[in-house]
């Protein structure tokens, strides 16, 4: 029977997580989560029943309880794996490849409700079509044909039952490339349409189809779209992820430091994704400034009062270059009227998660009070 470690991992990868993901869904560190899967010990009881929900097994099979299928999911994933690695230039990859698919699909029929496996076998056998694509596998009318339409069946499938809406979107997608990849790329604009936008979902796919049909001009203006999107997306993880670990008191606060400059980083690169286009460029100059507000409290709170003030003076610094942007671009009065806030208020920012009253010990500092004159004589009208 295979280890508790490895089922462990087997599943961790079937759902397309990193040891990081699932240590933090489960609330444990990254180092349980591989002792876990290396077999060097096992998770206390009371983990068993959160870590097979976030796998979305049963208990059984997360224990090993239904040996006879969690076994041979267990070698077909692994061998999943393995054939990805494969070189195309292999004389065995074809039937290698194309073997594999007839492996998983015979798991499907006997075990037709897991809809993880149906759609590791869709997904892998849509591949195929990539590969036929690119010259690197070939085959005969018959299969092409056969293979082609129960792997869209099984698509449409998961999409009309799966109760997983993130396997949904997965499947959704992997249809849209089958599409794609068959040169039907009027239906894989119509389910492409049915993604989320969020996140550039939607673009992302929309820019693989453009690729596919040799639409070069229209994938550069779809990716440079989904990359700013999800840039933007990050950028407010990554402030709220420094933000929560900013919470848990000082004994975090250095940690919480370091993740805020990864947001001041992250800032700075999306503002360069825009090359001063205004009023694109904002987003990551507001971003910056976020950031560096929060190192000032995060500084000052581990009495670290000089790098705190520095942090006052850089956000000055951006605050007015913000202002000069402003002054030269805006014509829009509500969107110069919701800079003029963000400017104003910035040193508030830099203080008001440890003091509610603007009178308190930073704001004291001379450093602080010349920043505050700065501010001051910032004249929008």
């Amino acid at each position: 029977m295979t280890s508790f470690g490895k089922r462990l991992k087997t599943l961790r990868r079937a759902c397309d997580m990193t040891q990081e993901n699932l240590a933090e869904a489960i609330g444990v560190s990254i180092q349980s989560i591989s002792k876990w899967e290396g077999d060097y010990n096992m998770p206390d009881v009371s983990m068993i029943v959160p870590l097979a929900k976030i796998l979305n097994v049963t208990t059984d099979c997360l224990l090993g309880m239904d040996a006879d299928e969690e076994e041979e999911k267990v070698k077909l994933l692994d061998r999943t794996y393995e054939i990805m690695l494969l070189d195309p230039s292999d004389e065995s990859y074809t039937v290698q490849k194309m073997r594999h698919c007839e492996l998983l699909k015979k798991f499907v029929e006997k075990y037709p409700l897991d809809f993880s496996m149906l759609f590791r076998y869709a997904e892998f056998s849509a591949d195929v079509f990539d590969d036929i694509k690119r010259g690197l596998i070939h085959l005969d009318d018959g299969t092409y044909n056969e293979l082609f339409t129960d792997v869209e069946r099984t698509l449409k499938r998961i999409i009309n039952q799966d109760k997983d809406t993130e396997r949904l979107v997965k499947a959704r997608r992997t249809l849209c490339d089958l599409y794609a990849w068959t040169d039907r790329f009027d239906d894989a604009e119509n389910v492409a349409l049915e993604l989320p936008a969020m996140y550039g979902i939607r673009d992302f796919t929309l820019m693989h189809i453009a690729t596919c049909a040799g639409d070069n001009v229209r994938a550069l203006s779809l990716a440079e779209k989904a990359v700013k999107t999800r840039a933007e997306a990050l950028m407010g993880s990554l402030f709220y992820r420094a933000r929560q670990t900013s919470v848990f008191g000082n004994v975090r606060k250095r940690e919480a430091i370091e993740k805020f400059n990864d947001l001041k980083n992250f800032a700075n690169l999306y503002e360069s994704m825009y090359r001063g286009s205004y009023p694109e460029c904002l987003n990551g100059r507001v971003g910056a400034m976020q950031a560096v507000e929060q190192l000032a409290n995060c500084h000052f709170a581990i009495n670290e009062v000089d790098a705190a003030l520095s942090c006052v003076e850089e956000v000055t610094s951006l605050a007015e270059d913000m202002f000069s942007m402003v002054r030269r671009n805006e014509t829009d009065q509500k969107r110069l009227e919701k800079c003029r806030v963000i400017i104003k208020t910035c040193l508030v920012g830099c203080y008001n998660w440890l003091f509610a009253e603007d009178d308190n010990a930073f704001t004291r500092e001379p450093r602080f009070q010349k920043c505050r004159e700065r501010i001051d004589a910032l004249a929008f009208e």
